[in-house]
């Protein structure tokens, strides 16, 4: 065989390499998961509650492929929904619901994307909540499923985490420093592996 010939076979066989590499890299994009965190919170908890969720996707993604946006509800965008393939949303009680912004945020992806096709864009995604409230009885509960309500009211799958209607936690005092307890932090931590797992499972 003379060296030209080698040399185009090998060619071929590094092109054909490269080829397949690029077919996979294409391959594992469609399939990274997208999950968009948002929330909003004045006392810090609620935030800090959100950087808990977004732990526990990071360890559940052993293979580093999830893309998670983490938004202030007063900078998330519709863009932000579109893009997403499971959504967590988080939010102070307020009375027993969610605060007046995030519900804003989620009466926009109407204004946005018009109806029924709201629910075209929304309805292959996933949904979990999470929320911080002062009381012990303060409505945790009833927040946790407004939030499940909005979105299935755009055709959204959603999923609690160990508690039927996701993770939250409690305080006393709002002033200060957060500070979750081991059993606030792993049911934060779960619903976000919980988000991640059926968003990896549907968009594979």
């Amino acid at each position: 065989m003379s060296m030209t010939s080698s040399y185009f076979r090998l060619g071929g066989t590094f092109i054909t390499s490269l080829l397949m590499l690029s077919t996979l890299e294409s391959a594992v994009a469609s399939t990274t998961p997208k999950i968009l965190i948002v929330y909003h919170s004045k006392t810090l908890w609620t935030e800090a509650l959100a950087r808990v969720v977004h732990n526990g996707i990071v360890e559940a993604d052993d293979g580093h492929i999830a893309d998670v946006r983490i938004r202030l509800v007063s900078n998330a965008t519709c863009s932000d929904a579109e893009w997403a393939d499971g959504i967590i949303a988080g939010s102070p009680v307020y009375f027993g619901s969610i605060s007046s912004e995030l519900k804003a945020y989620f009466e926009s992806w109407q204004d946005c994307f018009g109806w029924p096709t709201v629910k075209t864009v929304m309805g292959p995604k996933v949904g979990g909540a999470f929320c911080t409230g002062g009381q012990q009885a303060s409505g945790r509960d009833t927040t946790m499923l407004d939030i499940l309500t909005a979105f299935t009211s755009t055709g959204m799958t959603v999923t609690g985490g160990p508690t039927a209607f996701g993770a939250s936690a409690f305080h006393a005092d709002g002033s200060k420093a957060p500070n979750f307890t081991d059993e606030e932090v792993a049911n934060a931590k779960y619903l976000g592996k919980r988000v991640f797992d059926i968003t990896m499972a549907l968009t594979k």
